[in-house]
């Protein structure tokens, strides 16, 4: 398992983070320090991934009550009961994760193409750029 600076974990290999092909999420590159180097990897959450990884155990236990709860509390650790609920729990929150990834990916595309942003820059420079060159016109209030 590979662990970074914010104490996330994953599989060997893909720092923390796989992917299905195909998958449309955003990603975030976060720094890793592993030793003698630091390494760029995604933040990218991958629900159907651990979908993969869960579905099997899922389908042997069947049923599960809710992880935290007391009736999760009192069952014995050992239990694949247990260990199914956090599997339950761990699905549950890598597909609100990917779905949060992906409605800020289309937010920023919707804002990207909402306006002229280069046109827009180019309005404050030369705007910066009158003010700059002829600072006795600047209001002083």
């Amino acid at each position: 398992m590979n662990f970074d600076d914010d104490g996330e974990i994953g599989p060997p290999g893909d720092g923390g983070r796989g992917t299905k092909s195909g998958a449309t999420t955003s990603t975030t590159a976060k720094r890793i320090d592993t030793g003698d180097r630091t390494a760029l990897c995604s933040s990218q959450v991958s629900w159907w991934s651990v979908h993969e990884q869960a579905a099997p155990v899922l389908a042997r236990v069947q049923s599960w009550p809710m992880v935290g709860t007391p009736a999760w509390c009192a069952l014995d650790d050992g239990d694949p009961t247990k260990l199914a609920a956090v599997l339950d729990a761990a699905q549950h929150w890598a597909l609100r994760l990917e779905t949060c990834q992906q409605a800020s990916c289309d937010a920023s595309r919707e804002i990207s193409a909402a306006l002229d942003w280069s046109a827009i820059a180019r309005k404050i420079f030369v705007h910066n750029s009158f003010y700059a060159a002829h600072p006795w016109l600047k209001r002083v209030t």
